[in-house]
Parts: C-alpha cells; sequence; structure tokens
C-alpha cells in the first residue's frame, strides 16, 4: 500500500500528491489519509465540468499521454522510489455515491511529470456505493510519478447535478518498488 502511511498534508515523507485544481471543500491529498474524508477534483469557475448526462469531460485541461491528448480531472503522486503498480483501489465518495466514479479513467506514469505513458486505460461501470473499485494495471515499469485522469464519469447512477465533478472517498495504490527481490526461504541452509 502507497504511501506506506495516512498522509496528512500535500508532501510527507517524500510522497507529494497533486491534482488538477482542488477545491475548497475537499484537498486532495485527503484521498490518502487513510480515514474517508470527503475529496473531490474538480474545476470550478472556468466552464471545465462533466455533462450531467453523458458523464463526458466537457473542456478543460488536457494530459498527453503516449501521444494521446486527453481531457479529464486528474489526481498525481509522487513517490519517494519508482513504483511498479499492482492494482489501483478507488473508494466512491459517501455523500454523493458513484456518480463521480470514473467511467473511463486513464493510469499514466512518468520519471518526470512532463512526458506521461500510458500503464492502463480502464472502462469499468459496475461500481458498488461503499465498496472499493480495483483496477489490475500490472505495470511493466516502476513511475515516480502517477496519474489517474478521470476521462468520463460513470454512466451508473443517476443523472443529476452530483455527476458535474470528479471525486472519490479514498485512493490506495499497491505495488512494489523498483529493484525490491522477495527472498524465499533455501531448503538447503
Amino acid at each position: 500500500d502507497y504511501p506506506p502511511f495516512a498522509m496528512t498534508g500535500y508532501s510527507q515523507g517524500g510522497y507529494v500528491v497533486s491534482t488538477s485544481l482542488d477545491i475548497p471543500s475537499g484537498a486532495a491529498w485527503e484521498a490518502f489519509a487513510d480515514n474517508e474524508s470527503n475529496f473531490e477534483i474538480c474545476w470550478q469557475g472556468d466552464g471545465s465540468t462533466y455533462s450531467t448526462a453523458t458523464g463526458l469531460h466537457i473542456g478543460g485541461e488536457s494530459t498527453t499521454v503516449s501521444g494521446t491528448p486527453y481531457l479529464g480531472d486528474w489526481i498525481q503522486m509522487e513517490f519517494l522510489h519508482e513504483i511498479y503498480l499492482s492494482y489501483v483501489g478507488i473508494l466512491p465518495m459517501v455523500t454523493y455515491g458513484i456518480e463521480r466514479m470514473p467511467g473511463v479513467a486513464i493510469f499514466a506514469g512518468s520519471h518526470d511529470a512532463i512526458t506521461w505513458a500510458l500503464i492502463h486505460s480502464i472502462t469499468k461501470n459496475d461500481h458498488t456505493a461503499g465498496n472499493y473499485s480495483n483496477y489490475i494495471l500490472n505495470s511493466v515499469k516502476g513511475y515516480k510519478y502517477v496519474r489517474i485522469i478521470w476521462n468520463e464519469l460513470t454512466t451508473a447512477g443517476s443523472t443529476n447535478s452530483y455527476r458535474s465533478r470528479a471525486a472519490a472517498q479514498e485512493i490506495k495504490f499497491y505495488g512494489h518498488r523498483e529493484n525490491d527481490l522477495v527472498r524465499l526461504p533455501d531448503p538447503t541452509n
């Protein structure tokens, strides 16, 4: 589980959280606080949002990943070491349910936070309120930075104003550090 502790701010122990834009009601680092406090990532006031009817992202910032630009709000973790990701768990918000979960998401990795490589992209609309949605990544490279881009919100649930923002209650990264070895017992010694 990375980071291996509950975050209490944006930068702690070599781990740094950032996002496309925080809103006052929930700081991005709270997604890694292990206390299930509310957290949202979204733009406010610049016309960028998600369609409440389709879940598609409208306007705003894009991230170029492996040569392809993707629109969408994002959250990013800078790790202390390069990490090979096995999977990521995202818990829907308790307050707003699954409407703000990713329907289409891009998981991107970088060594410098400038050039992004595609780790995995997902389409998942079968989220369950109160349960983590786990995304198997099995990255073949280690990355210092990992960004999750909410390209489209889930089509499950209602089509109300709650679907206008990307959000999560908790996010957990699972994997191993680059050059970590697992040593098994040697039966002859």
